[in-house]
């Protein structure tokens, strides 16, 4: 007899929570720790539920990831390889089904859902009772002590302001960790099924307002996505302890009319038969239960709610205008149903096309009766999906928010996501809406410290501040403290103060700018906010991680700005200290401060760079291109200091990961740091490449493309790469040519270190003759030429006397005063005369035939070579001879192969000095088994003395002259 009384009393538990919107599985579950298992609580969670504690989990990257999605792979039959490419977001989905998990894996699930998704109300819990606390969640191993009356009336305002269901769950989880004492769940509990039993007992006459159920959402990200009841919805959330005095307390207006037992069985049968329930009646069987139960009842308004219920949850045509007529009231209900039938099948698009076709559902905003409480969450939330809501605040009345924190907070997310989206003028009326109404339930005798009320008027000034009302703003933030809110709302409310002092809209404006310029006026305006700042920060609550962010921005600003070039690593660690706050919060809260996260992590990479520690070195290079990866921009004077003193004592591999990066963002001002950083050009290839194929492009200015080649052979140079710091000496001297860059050009020729073993010396001295020729400078290129005549004319040989001619022809081309060439002029004459008396008798025979390549010149050699070809013809009829004019070209690859295919069917070869140095120096390195000679000259005369020397070079006694 006993156990059958206990069990019946269980049922008659679970039945009063049900009438509260607690599922019966849960209910049960209070009664009986018996039957609280964590596989059982998960089971009993919402699809979103567990989709979103999933959600949580996989977020945080750790082994229980693995763990689910190995349990995916198992129940999908997939291999875990292609389940962990999939996102997120898809795996959570897939935890809606309720897997048997293990109960270690559900312990963490069920914790993450409320230390992510109700952190709100995990800590006001903390808040209320003191309890000692880890996290946010009661440490298993110290169980919490509190009396049972204080328990209770904790739990009380936790139903109150986030919903019974969600506390009941709460305190479940709790139960399971052994942090609650069960018996104690299981007295309050009994006391709040006791008074549901004995309101709906009252029925329709009742002038009680019940607990709010589900209607009271949960708080932060798990409120937007907890579902609203359809089968049973209570029709107002009851007033706080702190709002009236006492939980059970009435309001001062009398509250709409509730829902009977056979209402909700009714509704219940209609979402049974839309399910396909199995045992479910039929549609026919709903239709003729829903026609008799308005037949019978017809003068009670409520009744006509299930037809319109109905109508809308199984897809037929509202058909309020073909039956009897109905009355006002029988309207109002009708279309409430319907909007509650459409809310349960996701057809928002419906519920605004009646709304905008129909005054009695615009007049369903007044909260006069159940119908209104019925369909104002809906409505608020079509109109709000169909970006209509510049419609709310004259939607709802301010009469229709008593009472409801569900609606209220819902008013107040649809609100906070305009801001959120700097859109603030739809959301200054619903602001406005939502403050005059807290200001009347304050005149009822509500609290006006209730956490809503606070939140509301702290967002009303922040739209003040996006739309530029800083005086506005400014003046709501003080009175706001004038009430004595909590730490963390008094921690927000100063950090909003000290960006309204900042004239910043946004905390995501807290940024430093690209342009050093700017600086100045940056950390001028953050500093009008720091006395702010750091009362914000004085409470060490979570909150404050808002004026901890503008603390590390302004001290990195301050680093900068005051420091220039070099690093004050004290101001770089009081920016460490600031954002490792900030962003530890950011990151725990990613989906709500997402917009943060690139910033912080860059900025605190920043900071832990520039503080120039071990540990800071270690670890801020990864999180400051983590930063930068996800779109944060690195300021270019916060890069130099890094660059030229931070990285220099970081290790290799850090210093390559944070250059990689730069070079990744493709920002040319930071390349233009990067070609002027010895670290850099040395350190990283991939900055030097970047630098080389900036300086290549076709559109890079002259001098800017020199600027950048000169700094990638400086990397080339220092990495060994002898080929590649040819080609960009070759395009530097092409260059010089167009007189882009040429001073500089010439400077780096006077120095070996900056081109050899690239290039030779008299590769660099040929090369610096030219530049001086094309700039008009002929006496500095005689001096660079005078140097090789002699060294030409002392090698004794009949090449060597042949260069010598050459460079002395080049030199009277000139044009300048003799007397500057007159020395070389003399020897030159000697040798020959000397050479002459050793010249045996010419051979008066016929001569063999010669093919000489005559390879270099551009338009002007090629326009005199009829005149050489006539020439030969007449004095050496023996000689053949071919061209190939390669010019001044950046693409000289395709001549020097034409060089190499013909090579071999001619016997000597004429370089002319008149091309790139470095295509110069391949056809020399070609001409292996070939005798060559220089021709110095640009004429056809030069050219015809320069063939005959070399085809004398290629004949047997030249040979072996050589």
């Amino acid at each position: 007899m006993e156990s059958n009384a206990h069990a019946m009393e269980n049922e008659m538990t679970a039945e009063g929570l049900e009438l509260l919107g607690v599922e019966p599985m849960l209910g049960r579950m209070t009664e009986d720790p018996d039957r609280l298992t964590a596989s059982g609580l998960w089971k009993a969670l919402r699809p979103d539920e567990r989709a979103l504690a999933a959600r949580y989990v996989l977020e945080g990257k750790g082994k229980n990831r693995k763990a689910l999605v190995s349990m995916i792979a198992l129940a999908r039959r997939v291999r875990p390889e292609t389940v962990r490419r999939w996102p997120d977001g898809r795996l959570a989905g897939e935890f809606k089904t309720a897997f048997s998990l293990e109960a270690k894996l559900v312990s963490s699930l069920l914790e993450q859902l409320h230390l992510t998704g109700r952190r709100a109300m995990v800590g006001r819990f903390d808040d209320l009772l003191g309890a000692n606390s880890r996290n946010g969640l009661a440490n298993s191993t110290t169980p919490i002590v509190a009396q049972e009356d204080d328990l209770h009336a904790a739990a009380d305002r936790l139903a109150g302001e986030y919903g019974v269901r969600n506390a009941v769950l709460y305190l479940l989880v709790l139960v399971l960790r052994r942090a609650l004492d069960a018996s104690h769940l299981r007295s309050w509990t009994r006391g709040l099924a006791n008074k549901a039993e004995a309101w709906d007992a009252v029925g329709d006459g009742g002038a009680g307002a019940r607990p709010g159920g589900d209607q009271a959402l949960a708080s932060g990200a798990d409120r937007a996505s907890a579902p609203s009841r359809d089968a049973a919805p209570a029709p107002s959330a009851a007033p706080t302890q702190e709002q009236h005095g006492h939980a059970d307390s009435a309001p001062s207006s009398s509250p709409p009319a509730s829902m009977t037992s056979l209402d909700r069985l009714l509704t219940q049968a209609i979402l049974d038969t839309a399910q396909d329930m199995s045992g479910a009646l039929s549609r026919e069987e709903v239709d003729k239960a829903v026609e008799e139960f308005v037949r019978l009842n017809g003068r009670r308004p409520l009744s006509h709610y299930h037809a319109g219920f109905r109508d809308t949850v199984f897809g037929q045509s509202t058909a309020v205008e073909e039956g009897p007529a109905l009355d006002r009231d029988g309207q109002r209900f009708y279309w409430a149903g319907a909007i509650r039938g459409w809310a349960r099948t996701g057809a928002w698009p419906s519920i605004v096309r009646e709304y905008d076709g129909r005054n009695v559902v615009r007049g369903l905003g007044d909260g006069s009766d159940l119908a209104s409480a019925e369909a104002l969450g809906p409505t608020v939330r079509a109109l709000t999906d169909e970006g209509r809501m510049d419609e709310l605040a004259r939607f709802v009345h301010t009469p229709a928010l008593s009472g409801r924190l569900d609606l209220y907070e819902l008013l107040l997310d649809a609100a906070i996501g305009r801001l959120r989206a700097e859109d603030p003028v739809p959301a200054r009326p619903v602001l406005d809406l939502l403050v005059k109404a807290a200001e009347a339930m304050e005149r009822d005798g509500a609290s006006a410290r209730a956490p809503a009320f606070l939140e509301a008027r702290r967002r009303q000034a922040q739209c003040l501040r996006q739309l530029n009302e800083h005086q506005g703003a400014a003046a709501a933030l003080q009175a706001l403290l004038k009430r004595g809110p909590d730490a963390k709302m008094r921690s927000l409310v100063h950090a909003d103060l000290g960006l309204v002092a900042s004239g910043m809209g946004a905390l995501w404006e807290v940024r430093l700018p690209v342009a050093r310029d700017d600086l100045a006026t940056i950390v001028e305006k953050l500093s009008l906010g720091e006395e702010n700042f750091r009362s914000a920060v004085a409470d060490d609550v979570e909150e404050a991680c808002h004026a901890h962010y503008c603390l590390g921005v302004l001290a990195i600003g301050r680093a900068a700005a005051e420091g220039a070039d070099a690093l004050d690593g004290d101001e770089y660690k009081e920016a460490v200290e600031h954002l490792a706050k900030a962003r530890s919060v950011f990151l725990s809260r990613r989906e709500r401060y997402a917009k943060m996260c690139p910033p912080a992590d860059l900025y605190f990479g920043i900071a832990n760079i520039g503080a120039l520690s071990r540990a800071g070195l270690a670890r801020g290079p990864e999180i400051m291109v983590q930063g930068m990866k996800a779109g944060a921009t690195l300021p270019p004077y916060l890069f130099r200091p890094l660059a030229e003193e931070a990285m220099e004592l970081a290790d290799q591999a850090n210093r390559r990961l944070v250059y990689d990066a730069v070079v990744e963002a493709k920002d040319d001002s930071i390349l233009d740091i990067a070609a002027r950083s010895k670290s850099v050009l040395e350190h990283c290839t991939s900055a030097v490449r970047a630098l080389q194929d900036r300086g290549r492009r076709e559109d890079r200015p002259g001098d800017l493309a020199a600027a950048d080649l000169r700094a990638a052979l400086r990397g080339h140079v220092a990495a060994g790469n002898h080929e590649a710091a040819a080609d960009l000496l070759d395009d530097l001297e092409a260059l010089a040519q167009r007189k882009a860059g040429a001073k500089a050009f010439e400077a780096l020729l006077s120095d070996p270190a900056r081109y050899e073993p690239a290039w030779s010396r008299e590769d660099a001295a040929m090369a610096l003759a030219h530049s001086h020729e094309s700039q008009g400078r002929y006496a500095e290129a005689t001096e660079v030429l005078r140097d090789y005549f002699h060294g030409y004319a002392s090698l004794g040989t009949d090449a060597g006397l042949h260069d010598a001619q050459g460079i002395l022809e080049k030199i009277k081309q000139f044009g300048i005063d003799p007397s500057n060439y007159k020395d070389m002029e003399d020897r030159y004459d000697a040798l020959v005369a000397e050479s002459a008396q050793a010249e045996a008798e010419d051979d008066q025979g016929p001569k063999p035939e010669v093919k000489v390549l005559i390879v270099g010149g551009n338009e002007v050699q090629a326009r005199a070579e009829p005149l050489v070809r006539k020439r030969l013809q007449k004095t050496h009829p023996h000689v053949r001879i071919a061209f190939i004019h390669t010019g001044w070209g950046s693409n000289w690859q395709k001549p020097l192969e034409d060089f190499q295919r013909k090579l071999p069917v001619f016997d000597a070869v004429v370089i002319m000095r008149f091309m790139r140095t470095e295509l110069g120096k391949r056809i020399r390195k070609a001409c292996v088994s070939h005798p060559w000679r220089s021709c110095w000259g640009a004429g056809p005369t030069a050219q015809v003395q320069a063939v005959i020397r070399a085809a004398e070079a290629a004949s047997p006694a030249g040979r072996r002259g050589q």
